[in-house]
């Protein structure tokens, strides 16, 4: 997000430049060596090394979140060192809020959602006290959001991400309007998919492509995905070839195991099975392996419910069975594990709704995940 400097933009330049430096130096460093140079540096509190940190914050959030956490701490650390007769303190305020963000959004994707809940809260107080920039405040806002998605609030993600659009159009910044749309597609496809697609296609419409290749691939693999559970699968396995090349530039795990969940649900709405199961038991050995316990879930119900319809009842049901040990590791509501046996139980019985039964079960699993028990 644009993020507006407090002091001239000559000395803006030639403190990213310091700052730059700066981090290149901390960057090798633990987060204590990273804190006692900071602590006995004057040199280095100031504006442009804040700037540095929080995008190396961000950057290692897709990857470490541990990392992104103590990074957040250190942005933290560097406005407090900031010289009060240099920066007004509603722009401190700003600042604080923006390294509180990213501190709350770090701790979310390391999964310390209680961490992150209250991390947001003085963020949010931070923001109050500042100087009413709108971008800061939907910067807070539009995280704030991807946390209440996570916990399973979809509408409440929805609600204050309508905030977050407005304060976007106010400032007249069409590709941060565009993003918001796409989040909002990704928080209400699980509840209307149709819905979802609307928001996706005008959200892609309003992004500046050329500024975020990532958001590009999110935004075109939510519109995928929405249009397949619409039911419109030829069309989303078009949409898919069509954009293949953007998965390729993003080696992850994450961003490769959503192209081949895609390919998975597609091939099994076109009722290409057999592709369709390979692929879903690809994706399990590769959550099981790196410990995606809500990932490996959700694409068991996906095999199961391919089984199902392949009327192999008997391998959904041992699928099903050999998934429990996940579940209850996990610490969920003992309501969520009972409901899951009542499905192996529906499975073995061949009793009728026992599909609509999954995606109900899907869909709770969605909203419990996170709210486990400390």
């Amino acid at each position: 997000m644009p993020q507006a400097s407090p002091v001239s933009p000559d000395e803006t330049t030639h403190l990213l430049k310091r700052g730059s430096a700066q981090w290149a130096r901390l960057a090798a460093l633990s987060p204590g060596q990273r804190l006692t140079l900071l602590r006995n540096d004057p040199s280095m509190h100031h504006w442009g090394l804040l700037r540095h940190a929080l995008d190396a914050c961000s950057q290692a959030g897709k990857t470490n979140p541990v990392e992104a956490v103590d990074i957040a701490h250190f942005a933290i650390a560097v406005v407090d060192s900031l010289d009060a007769a240099a920066y007004p303190p509603t722009q401190v305020s700003d600042f604080r809020s923006r390294a509180l963000t990213a501190l709350a959004n770090a701790k979310r994707t390391a999964a310390d959602f209680t961490g992150s809940e209250q991390a947001f809260l003085a963020a949010r107080r931070a923001v109050e006290q500042g100087t009413g920039d709108p971008y800061e405040r939907a910067n807070v806002l539009s995280h704030e959001a991807l946390l209440l998605r996570d916990l399973g609030e979809f509408e409440q993600a929805f609600e204050i991400l309508d905030e977050a659009f407005e304060l976007y159009r106010r400032a007249d910044d069409t590709h941060l309007c565009g993003r918001v749309l796409i989040q909002q597609a990704g928080t209400i496809g699980f509840l209307d998919p149709m819905k979802g697609v609307e928001l996706a296609r005008r959200g892609l419409g309003m992004l500046d492509l050329q500024a975020d290749a990532y958001l590009e691939l999110s935004a075109r693999n939510a519109l995928t995905h929405l249009l397949n559970d619409a039911g419109y699968a030829e069309e989303a396995r078009d949409l898919l070839e069509q954009h293949r090349h953007l998965y390729a530039k993003f080696p992850s795990i994450a961003a490769q195991s959503r192209m081949h969940w895609l390919d998975g649900l597609i091939a099994r709405n076109l009722g290409d099975f057999r592709t369709a199961e390979t692929k879903f038991r690809d994706l399990r050995a590769v959550f099981a392996k790196h410990s995606f316990d809500l990932e490996l879930t959700l694409v068991s119900l996906d095999l199961a419910e391919l089984l199902l319809w392949s009327r192999r009842n008997n391998e959904a049901a041992l699928l099903i069975h050999e998934t429990y040990p996940v579940l209850a590791a996990w610490g969920l509501e003992n309501d969520l594990l009972t409901l899951w046996l009542t499905l192996e139980q529906h499975i073995r019985s061949e009793a009728e709704g026992a599909t609509l039964l999954m995606r109900d079960v899907a869909g709770i699993l969605r909203r419990g995940w996170n709210r486990r028990r400390e």
